[in-house]
């Protein structure tokens, strides 16, 4: 499955625009950072994630009062076919298979923000009437 990612001139955000939020992710994160340094044990991994700022989940949402440690390791473990361990503990990225993870994550993320703007227009329009009954920040700005 082969995604173009290329800017467009049409009105529609491309998916390039997106791949922010990806690396957002704790799998993006650990992916940027394996591509990085080719290499990395099990340590460096969780601490990169660990100190990592901003990171959210796929819709959004910043992880609050949870253990970034065990999500980072879970998600190493459910992603095997992206990050493999060698036998001396090392952990490397296969880069294909990321690539295309990155692509399927993008278009997830692409169709949450899609989801989540036609919420926000039929709000507006069922609010548009009577201004009063609208709960969206740009009524109570004006």
């Amino acid at each position: 499955m082969e995604l173009n990612i290329t800017r467009n001139n049409s009105t529609e955000p491309s998916l390039c625009s997106f791949a922010y939020l990806f690396y957002s992710t704790i799998e993006g994160t650990l992916i940027g950072y394996l591509r990085r340094c080719g290499k990395a044990t099990l340590q460096e991994l969780i601490e990169h994630v660990a100190n990592s700022k901003n990171l959210r989940t796929k819709h959004s949402k910043k992880y609050k009062n949870k253990n970034i440690e065990k999500l980072a390791l879970s998600k190493l473990a459910a992603n095997g076919h992206i990050f493999t361990k060698g036998q001396s503990g090392i952990w490397t990225l296969n880069e294909n298979a990321a690539m295309e993870y990155k692509q399927q994550k993008i278009v997830e993320i692409k169709k949450i923000k899609e989801i989540k703007l036609k919420r926000h227009e039929s709000r507006e329009k069922k609010y548009k009437k009577d201004k009063n009954n609208c709960r969206c920040l740009k009524c109570d700005i004006d």
